[in-house]
């Protein structure tokens, strides 16, 4: 529930938010036009007046404004492409400030997603960091960032602030690198010492990519988190910094985290998780903003170049003055629809999703993400929103060769696989489907795309080695076709590692003859040999090669000029058809920014699932249900193992073995074996 005076606020004959942009500085107190003001009797008291506003907060119309609104109104200026302008009175912005009261007053936090061009983070970074910094003594403020750019954006809106203020208010800078900005100035004491003097005031630049924890040790009055939609360690960040706000127990300071509909990346899953866990979770005040919230001119008293254009047809039942600042929201959102009709019926859809993740009208529509791919976009997004409504329905788990009393690995390779413990790392970690565990007596229902890498960690590539396993198309109740089951999305610190998790899939989900691998990176192929598994390597998929190709390798797929299109179809069509079936979000995220050009890219998901799609393509075989009645005669199918030499050898079962797998996920000892498939 609100805790503030929401919008919209209907305005009285009286009421002026900027009456210094109205009315002008007087003559006598305005130090630009005449320094000769200053110190006077007449100036002094004009400026304290103004002061007490700032701090206090101003009377107009029988409206109380923030001091914060007030600061922002009459004495902030923006550059643009229409030259330097003032704020315009949006109820909207208002709205804000005394958002901005309110979770200061009560220790909160705040989060905001929001469509573009909406003034907010001008008004936020004017309100928030710019008031602080100019009115508040001990004031420390840090800036956030996943992406260094953000960070350069906004302290170059807050120098351009600082540039053209008033003279009264201007604040000496004793600092300004890239690390931080201090306010101050050194000045000699009596006996001719140059000393620092000042409020000593601190704004804080981080850059958080690699490191989540830069602001630990700091006490901070406010956090600003800039476009959390490309803040890929926002959740560890927004944990790490909380006791930078607090004294003792008790949270003092407030962290600000903003995110824009059209950089939403990977991480703006994590973004919408703090959103739809704001209070309880995150001690946060939620505040959406919708493109309609601000869509110039609909709005009372829009103006350009002084004249009034404002559009409010469903505002017209009040008086000019009544609705200053009123936006028409059902207009605005006509205006959007018609718009976004016009790119449709163009049939441009890129064009058609960047302007719906510039002006969303919906929560949705905020983390709606788009690419140059011919992915079924409408379909993904769907799926990735819907993940917010649901259980999360994989698991971590880790994988581990099954030994003997003497520590020794058992051959035939058999995996054991445990449900992974909260300090697991996740590059030591598989994800698994609840349901996507094989079960025992089903032969070749799974397929498994491999794109692997050849380096340990690198500096230049920003790729993570993945595997995903599928299911193949089938008639078994229990088993959905298509369905992703098992994914390893990492890059852990020797590509080894990575190599052997992909080996302990294979062999826990039986994959004989079904693993296919990007063949440009061979090093993975042959780690498989050297375990003697080179049954479980997928043959060179020739329905993917020209007539006269000159392929030679025996495993694994070459994605050259004329394959990469053919798996790039089968990825359409199984988004098209299929994406209802993904339960794992990175599946997801890959896929909406997916770049089929790109060779190096966050894709890599993206183009194991394309592989395993290629995979049930070359190999069409049936999956086979061996607890099918009809099967259970004389000529039933043989079961086979791999011996330690890497052979498939016929293998006879115990009439009184028993499988241990109970179908239940949370068992603390999952065991599996080759021998059960």
């Amino acid at each position: 529930m609100d805790n503030w005076l929401s919008s919209p606020y209907i305005k009285s004959r009286n009421f002026n938010a900027s009456p210094l942009v109205t009315n002008g500085i007087p003559k006598y107190a305005d130090s630009r036009l005449n320094r000769s003001v200053i110190g006077t009797v007449d100036w002094q008291k004009f400026w304290e007046e103004q002061l007490y506003y700032i701090l206090n907060g101003y009377e107009t119309g029988g409206i109380k404004i923030p001091g914060r609104y007030y600061y922002y109104m009459n004495f902030r200026t923006f550059g643009t492409v229409m030259g330097l302008i003032r704020p315009q009175m949006v109820d909207m912005h208002l709205e804000l400030a005394y958002i901005i009261d309110y979770v200061k007053e009560n220790g909160k936090n705040f989060i905001c997603p929001k469509g573009r061009r909406l003034g907010l983070s001008e008004a936020g970074q004017t309100m928030i960091v710019d008031y602080g910094y100019r009115f508040m003594h001990g004031y420390k403020a840090g800036i956030a960032a996943g992406l260094k750019e953000y960070v350069d954006d906004f302290m170059q809106k807050w120098d351009n602030a600082n540039a053209s203020i008033v003279p009264e208010f201007k604040v000496k800078t004793l600092l300004n690198n890239p690390d931080e900005v201090i306010a101050g100035y050194k000045v000699k004491d009596d006996d001719g010492n140059v000393i620092e003097d000042g409020t000593k005031n601190i704004i804080y630049k981080r850059t958080m990519f690699n490191n989540a924890h830069l602001f630990k040790g700091l006490y901070l009055n406010d956090i600003i988190a800039e476009e959390m939609g490309e803040f890929k360690k926002v959740k560890e960040f927004w944990t790490a910094s909380e006791d930078c706000l607090k004294f003792g127990d008790v949270q003092k300071g407030s962290l600000f985290s903003w995110g824009t509909g059209s950089v939403m990346k990977n991480s703006s899953n994590d973004f919408q998780e703090i959103w739809h866990n704001a209070e309880t979770t995150y001690n946060a005040v939620r505040f959406f903003a919708p493109r309609s919230k601000f869509y110039f001119p609909y709005y009372g008293g829009a103006s350009e170049n002084g004249i009034i254009v404002e559009k409010v047809p469903n505002l017209d039942h009040l008086l000019p003055y009544q609705r200053i600042g009123m936006v028409d929201e059902k207009a605005a959102e006509e205006a959007i629809k018609a718009k976004r009709k016009a790119l449709l019926d163009a049939g441009d859809m890129k064009k058609y999703y960047e302007f719906l993740q510039n002006s969303p009208i919906t929560i949705q529509e905020v983390f709606t993400k788009s690419s140059s791919n011919n992915f079924n976009i409408e379909k993904l997004n769907n799926q990735n929103y819907a993940f917010l409504s649901e259980d999360k329905r994989y698991s971590r788990y880790k994988l581990d060769y099954k030994k003997n009393k003497d520590g020794d690995r058992v051959y035939p390779l058999q995996v054991e696989c445990f449900p992974a413990k909260e300090d697991d790392l996740d590059y030591d970690c598989v994800f698994i489907l609840n349901t996507g565990h094989p079960t025992k007596g089903i032969r070749n229902l799974f397929v498994a795309g491999i794109d692997s890498y050849d380096q340990d960690l690198s500096k230049t590539s920003k790729s993570l080695g993945a595997m995903i396993v599928r299911r193949r198309a089938n008639n078994i109740d229990t088993e959905i076709s298509k369905q992703i089951v098992c994914l390893i999305r990492t890059r852990p610190p020797r590509k080894e590692m990575f190599y052997d998790m992909c080996a302990k899939v294979a062999v826990y989900y039986g994959l004989y003859n079904n693993v296919l691998i990007d063949v440009a990176k061979p090093a993975v192929i042959q780690h498989f040999k050297d375990l003697g598994l080179s049954s479980y390597l997928a043959k060179r998929p020739r329905k993917f090669e020209s007539e006269n190709s000159s392929q030679q390798h025996e495993f694994g797929v070459s994605l050259n000029e004329k394959s990469r299109p053919m798996m790039v179809s089968l990825l359409q069509s199984y988004f098209m058809d299929y994406t209802h079936t993904i339960w794992m979000p990175y599946v997801i995220d890959e896929a909406l920014i997916f770049d089929e050009y790109e060779a190096d890219s966050d894709n890599d998901t993206v183009d194991a699932l394309g592989i395993s799609l290629m995979q049930e393509v070359s190999d069409n075989s049936s999956p086979i249900n061996q607890d099918d009645k009809s099967l259970e005669d004389a000529y039933a199918f043989p079961e086979y193992i791999t011996d330690k030499d890497g052979d498939i050898v016929q293998s006879t079962r115990a009439a009184n073995e028993k499988d241990v797998y109970e179908g239940d996920v949370n068992m603390s000892n999952i065991n599996r074996n080759d021998n059960d498939y």
